[in-house]
């Protein structure tokens, strides 16, 4: 149940990517950015949270600079997060 929820937060962020990328809604990305940090921090010995922080980074530099070209590689690693843990028991 953890992960389903835990992958929820994953597609809402890559979501936020997305939204970011169109022009729409840029606080969303940010609040989402600073979600995606708390989460990886809780496991930090994990790969795939040493990868959420650099996505998250690279989120939270898009915010302030508007840099997003390298952000759809990160929407992309966190909707396949998201819908693997969705699909795992």
């Amino acid at each position: 149940m953890l992960a389903k929820m835990l992958g929820v937060v994953d597609f809402l962020a890559a979501l936020s990517i997305v939204f970011f990328a169109v022009g729409l809604w840029p606080g969303f990305a940010a609040v989402m950015a600073v979600l995606l940090l708390i989460k990886s921090f809780a496991f930090i010995t994990s790969f795939a949270s040493w990868v959420d922080i650099l996505v998250a980074g690279m989120m939270v530099y898009a915010v302030f600079y508007g840099f997003i070209v390298v952000l759809w590689m990160g929407a992309v690693w966190l909707l396949q997060k998201a819908i693997v843990s969705w699909l795992a028991e």
